[in-house]
């Protein structure tokens, strides 16, 4: 993978640098809290820009360094490789604020844009026009993410948003990101209604099938409106999904390439490479 030219500022460590990061940017809201930090929707008080500013509580471990590092170092370089479908990395902080240290990372927020989960949730499934353009950004996303050594790991819905003007998506959050490999993996860092039933059964997993499965499950809920899977047991029990009635409300392509994306077998899942030799791609809607 390219080095990475991190814009990093330790205010932490200056007091002057600090006021400058709370001179700069206003918290407007928050807009959602995980495991992997808080978000807020911010404004930069000198361009009048609506972002997002994701702040992440400092633990003195060395495994957390790494990993924010990481966050930071896999996010900028999907942002140069990707900067059409990649939420842009502007640049991060270190900061003191009531005697709590914490990394706080600024980045683009999309125009009039809803993560996918908020899309279903107001609007129910995408037409099948719609969601084949958003899937085909996504799977070109994914391709283009390799081919720069990032593995984003935790492909989701409420990750992708999605204009409501043209339907252009964008790949948010690189929390559980690591460098591309094609060796099998045993810590699993994402969402576990998300993870592909080899990492339950096996304990083991290879990057780009975890990728394929979790683009079949965005492809899921974009084309059928639900979750494909709602528990644990229900991705270890999953004997194939293209016995799922659901499908039979959707096109027999669009049904048999998700069947394909989430094959309980990861040998004989779809190959991320040949997603877009599929006749799927080829239908007019």
């Amino acid at each position: 993978m390219a080095n990475c030219n991190i814009q990093s500022h330790n205010v932490t460590e200056s007091p002057f640098l600090q006021q400058i990061f709370d001179a700069k940017y206003t918290v407007n809201k928050t807009l959602r809290k995980s495991a992997n930090g808080v978000i807020y929707a911010a404004t930069d008080n000198f361009t009048k820009e609506q972002l997002v500013l994701k702040q992440i509580a400092k633990r003195p471990d060395d495994i957390f360094k790494n990993r924010l590092s990481m966050e930071i170092q896999l996010h900028e370089a999907a942002s140069r490789a990707c900067p059409d479908n990649i939420a842009e990395f502007y640049e991060y902080y270190e900061r003191n604020q009531s005697s709590i240290a914490n990394y706080v990372i600024a980045m683009e927020r999309p125009k009039n844009s809803i993560d996918i989960f908020q899309f279903v949730s107001r609007f129910g499934r995408m037409s099948p026009l719609h969601g084949q353009w958003v899937m085909a950004q996504l799977v070109q996303t994914a391709l283009k993410l390799k081919e720069a050594g990032v593995c984003h790991h935790d492909i989701k819905d409420e990750n992708i948003l999605v204009s409501l003007t043209d339907f252009k998506v964008k790949l948010i959050d690189f929390g559980c990101a690591k460098v591309q490999s094609n060796l099998p993996q045993k810590r699993f860092c994402g969402t576990e209604l998300f993870f592909p039933p080899e990492f339950f059964r096996l304990k083991r997993y290879f990057q780009d099938r975890v990728t394929v499965w979790q683009l079949g499950c965005v492809m899921f809920i974009v084309l059928v409106g639900k979750l494909p899977f709602t528990t644990k047991d229900d991705v270890v029990r999953n004997l194939w999904i293209a016995n799922r009635p659901e499908l039979r409300t959707i096109h027999p392509c669009a049904a048999d390439l998700i069947s394909q994306m989430l094959h309980p077998d990861q040998i004989k899942r779809i190959r991320l490479e040949d997603i877009f030799c599929h006749p799927f791609w080829s239908i007019k809607f």
